[in-house]
């Protein structure tokens, strides 16, 4: 990468930095590293105070003003994170990972043009920049230029193929194309290069019910997730989702009352948890998970017919109340 950034030291602590503070409080790195250890501990509050303080000590830090931009892009306050990196790149025209964050930046605010600018420029400064291949190909893929997505993730791969983050990508393309064997084969490389990160089984698990071929792999999938991370809302909506399918519905219920408990508006939960209700029987439960359901999302039932589950094949009514899609 033509750009470094400085890391905290190794094995640096909260302590260590406080006191270098202590005995130079015009330290400008000791901030900075401060900050760096707050922002990996998703402190992001305390990040930006570091971050101000390193950069009122030393105006033309440009790390200082790239590393600020990455704690408000962190926070969701985009616009905030484009001025730093304008900055940063102001004083370091050939900062490749400041285009590269003011690219996620506008990417966040769904302006993928200016993003896919920006990655574009991150590349040319550092052409063996994986994750900015990563970011391009995600931008050109919500521009609908699908063919040059998928050549920024085959780049991304080929170039760090220990990369998960590529695979990752490319396997949701995949997915999302229909190609699942692909996309499956990309989310075994995940798990194989990251196999205590719960997110790559769930990918897995996800893809595995959206083929709609191998509901007991998807529920193994799943199963792996949450004992990686038990608090896990989509792994449990996904797992709730293969149990309903396999017919084991009092863990469905269990797993889509899980799930709502860390997101009660989850219309995909309700819905599922509603036809879990209905298939055994408690028809008052069901439909009023699945008014709910509607109520946040209308065309919810269209998620869960395309697997073949509606409120009929679940023995709820042929016709359901008005404004509820039956089926999709």
């Amino acid at each position: 990468m033509a750009f470094a950034i400085v890391h905290h030291f190794p094995g640096g602590t909260k302590e260590n930095y406080d006191a270098a503070i202590a005995v130079a409080p015009k330290f400008a790195l000791a901030y900075f590293n401060r900050g760096i250890f707050y922002f990996d501990k998703g402190d992001y509050a305390h990040a930006l105070v570091d971050y101000d303080s390193a950069i009122a000590i030393a105006p033309k830090y440009a790390n200082a003003y790239y590393n600020r931009g990455r704690a408000y892009h962190a926070k969701g306050d985009n616009n905030r994170a484009i001025q730093d990196y304008d900055q940063a790149i102001k004083l370091v025209p050939s900062h490749a990972v400041a285009f590269n964050g003011r690219g996620l930046a506008w990417q966040g605010l769904r302006n993928h043009d200016r993003a896919v600018t920006d990655f574009s420029e991150a590349i040319r400064l550092s052409p063996l920049f994986a994750n900015a291949y990563v970011n391009r190909g995600n931008s050109y893929w919500d521009k609908g230029a699908r063919d040059s997505a998928m050549a920024d993730y085959d780049q991304a791969t080929r170039l760090e193929p220990v990369n998960a983050f590529g695979f990752q990508s490319r396997g949701r393309a995949y997915r999302i194309a229909g190609a699942y064997d692909r996309a499956i084969a990309d989310f075994d490389h995940m798990i194989r290069l990251q196999r205590t990160n719960a997110a790559a089984w769930n990918e897995r698990c996800y893809t595995h019910l959206v083929a709609d071929a191998a509901p007991a792999n998807a529920l193994a999938d799943c199963s792996e997730a949450l004992k990686l991370n038990p608090n896990y809302a989509a792994a449990l909506d996904n797992r709730g989702l293969a149990l309903l399918k396999l017919n084991e519905l009092d863990r469905a219920v269990a797993d889509y009352d899980a799930a709502l408990r860390l997101s009660p508006k989850s219309a995909h939960s309700l819905y599922g948890r509603g036809l879990a209700k209905l298939k055994k029987g408690d028809t008052e439960g069901g439909n009023a998970d699945i008014a709910a359901a509607i109520a946040i999302r209308a065309d919810i039932a269209k998620d869960f017919a395309r697997h073949g589950l509606t409120v009929a094949s679940q023995g709820g009514p042929a016709t359901s109340p008005p404004g509820t899609p039956v089926g999709g």
